[in-house]
């Protein structure tokens, strides 16, 4: 019995998280290096930062890089290489994660690549959390990565110093060091529980009750 609640468990709660998680791919966007502000200032409901841009892959791959972004043709980038910041329009979020990459010259690191970017992540003025990504580690596709932050306002993303090629130290303020982000995952903090689940998923939780519940009643081999 403690098994069958367990399996159920996860399945229902498997599905309440998938339902609620939201991914913005930028690929509705204009991805000729125009900026964010200027056509999409609230995009997926957020309020973002005067100086994010976005890119498509045939523009970006003018700069002798084979590969893109990991869906569609669309990623977001930090325009002018500064630091960047975005918040929730009068609401909290859980940013979950995304896909990160440097901006490289023909598959590598150049002047311009930012080696680390630094993720931030703010409940008011209170800081919730803070991971650094290290960019150089693929610089030929675009690298997943876990965030994890609950209940935030604000997510800061500061660009490294190229300084910390040479003593491994994560310099932040990196000015003029450019990475992108795509697959931008998160879920409105407030609105979790109340994400409908469709008919079709009930029906099938509730034959997989009906399946362990049938076979529970069955004698056990031996």
């Amino acid at each position: 019995m403690k098994k069958y609640l367990a399996i159920m468990s996860f399945f229902f709660g498997s599905i309440s998280s998938a339902l609620a998680a939201t991914v913005l791919n930028f690929d509705d966007l204009n991805g000729q290096g125009v900026l964010l502000a200027t056509q999409s200032p609230n995009y997926g409901g957020f309020n973002w930062d005067n100086n994010f841009a976005v890119v498509n892959d045939s523009l970006y791959q003018l700069y002798g890089n084979t590969y893109g972004s990991t869906s569609g043709e669309n990623a977001l980038f930090n325009a002018y290489g500064v630091t960047k910041a975005v918040t929730m329009n009068g609401a909290s979020f859980d940013f979950i994660g995304a896909s990160f990459a440097g901006w490289t010259y023909k598959d590598a690191a150049y002047d311009y690549t930012a080696p680390y970017v630094i993720i931030s992540g703010f409940n008011g003025s209170n800081k919730v959390g803070e991971i650094s990504v290290n960019l150089l580690n693929n610089t030929k596709s675009y690298s997943w990565v876990d965030v994890g932050f609950k209940n935030i306002t604000k997510l800061e993303f500061t660009s490294s110093s190229s300084s910390t090629l040479n003593t491994g130290n994560i310099v932040a303020n990196g000015d003029k060091k450019w990475w992108l982000m795509d697959d931008f995952t998160y879920s409105p903090t407030a609105n979790v529980q109340a994400v409908p689940i469709p008919a079709s998923i009930w029906l099938l939780g509730s034959s997989m009750l009906a399946l362990f519940g049938f076979n529970h009643k069955k004698p056990l081999p031996g």
